[in-house]
């Protein structure tokens, strides 16, 4: 694809995106809220396909997305399969987790990284399990999920230079996700009504769909942004080792 047929593609996909958030965050008594978002995610997943290239960066996204919008599907579109969107979600952190491993590495050794994402996820299990006081499946997997997220912001931001727009699309899912915690944590954690999270939460605006749907929109034009010399991406733009 040359360059001007891919910014045609970039600028109408980004001013959509925009409509459709303009849309459902500002003027949402005469919009289909719910059918706009979703529709917005897997714009995201079509529009990843669209700028074609066979790099293991880009295929890692594309994957990500699609996992994104099924897990999007049973927690927007479908009620009562919280527990199998948050399993799907953490699949899609863990996808993430392997696009990072492909970044440059020279300064932090893969084995660092992994220990690093093992201390977070025993961090967050104990923790969830102090709040919760009980077995409770989803807390649990919410623990997992969460540890995966915020041991992948960690990593892009560390790697920052190789993709500023993913690491800024990462934190702004971590964002949208501590009000989803708060959301659902009200009947684990006394949240003062005086408090600024109460007041947070109770704003006239969705707080979590506020900083979810941009991190969508970044994380899928970070497949352009990327820069690497990784050895896993060949010259002619293959997957496998440089020739």
């Amino acid at each position: 694809m040359n360059k001007s047929l891919k910014r045609v593609f970039v600028t109408t996909f980004i001013i959509i995106e925009f409509t459709m958030y303009v849309l459902f965050m500002f003027i949402t008594d005469d919009v289909p809220v719910i059918k706009l978002q979703y529709a917005g995610i897997i714009l995201c997943v079509c529009f990843s396909f669209i700028i074609y290239n066979n790099l293991i960066n880009t295929w890692t996204v594309r994957t990500a997305l699609f996992f994104t919008a099924i897990a999007d599907l049973f927690l927007l579109i479908m009620v009562g399969y919280e527990l199998i969107g948050v399993i799907v979600f953490s699949i899609v952190q863990l996808i993430y987790g392997i696009r990072l491993m492909f970044m440059d590495n020279r300064k932090l050794k893969l084995y660092e990284s992994i220990n690093l994402r093992l201390a977070f996820i025993v961090i967050f299990q104990i923790i969830g399990l102090i709040i919760v006081k009980n077995y409770d499946p989803l807390a649990l997997v919410s623990s997992f999920y969460l540890a995966n997220l915020v041991t992948n912001v960690f990593l892009a931001f560390y790697h920052i230079k190789t993709n500023t727009i993913f690491a800024i699309g990462l934190f702004f899912f971590l964002c949208c996700d501590i009000f989803v915690g708060l959301n659902n944590s009200q009947g684990y954690l006394d949240i003062s009504r005086d408090s600024i999270w109460a007041k947070l939460l109770n704003l006239p605006i969705d707080l979590m769909w506020f900083f979810y749907f941009p991190s969508q929109v970044l994380i899928t034009i970070s497949i352009l942004t990327y820069k690497s010399d990784s050895s896993f991406t060949r010259n002619d733009g293959r997957l496998g080792k440089q020739v």
